[in-house]
């Protein structure tokens, strides 16, 4: 029996598929007290799918039609950004920068899982550069970054580098929009003029 009886096209397989992947987000018991626990709830959502299903970013990014399930997780967040203050393109914004962040993060967490499976005992192993090439001189500053160990992705990278977007999201937001935290600052760099 062949599934396109029920299904027109292959297109709409995909959609369907995808669709239930944004089924699977998870919504917390309580509201979202400010606008960074909203985005953070989404980060951390969106890598949890994607850790669970790593090809789905290939298929979010076949201009897909979103469906029903994928469309209220958006409204939810939405309205929970626009709750804070937030207009719809900023709110979009924001959501579009997490979003590129989180899949680029997988992307490599993912390929150095694979990596690591195939070699090195299950360790995560980091990029390699050429000896080589580095032995010329002619680049230090990667050099130096060799000789540290690069960083591998992991929970805490993964934290510190939400934290640091999130920070640039709030760094340009209008006052009005950051709430208590952000008004500090304002007022800090006030009383010190």
């Amino acid at each position: 029996m062949a599934l396109y009886h029920y299904v027109p096209s292959k297109r709409d397989l995909l959609n369907l598929i995808l669709d239930a992947l944004s089924a699977e987000f998870e919504y917390p018991d309580r509201p979202f007290k400010d606008w960074r626990s909203t985005l953070v709830h989404f980060a951390r959502e969106t890598r949890r799918s994607l850790k669970l299903h790593p090809w789905a970013s290939a298929l979010r990014a076949a201009d897909p039609e979103y469906g029903p399930e994928c469309i209220r997780t958006l409204e939810y967040l939405l309205g929970g950004l626009c709750g804070f203050g937030f207009d719809i393109r900023t709110a979009t914004r924001a959501l579009g920068v997490l979003f590129v962040f989180v899949n680029g993060f997988v992307a490599v967490e993912t390929g150095q899982a694979a990596v690591a499976s195939r070699k090195n005992g299950g360790q995560l192993v980091p990029a390699r550069f050429s000896s080589a090439v580095l032995e010329t001189g002619n680049f230090p500053n990667v050099a130096r970054f060799v000789a540290i160990g690069a960083e591998l992705p992991d929970d805490e990278g993964f934290e510190r580098a939400l934290k640091w977007i999130l920070d640039g999201i709030e760094a340009d937001l209008p006052a009005r929009f950051a709430g208590p935290r952000m008004n500090r600052t304002v007022n800090r760099q006030k009383r010190s003029a």
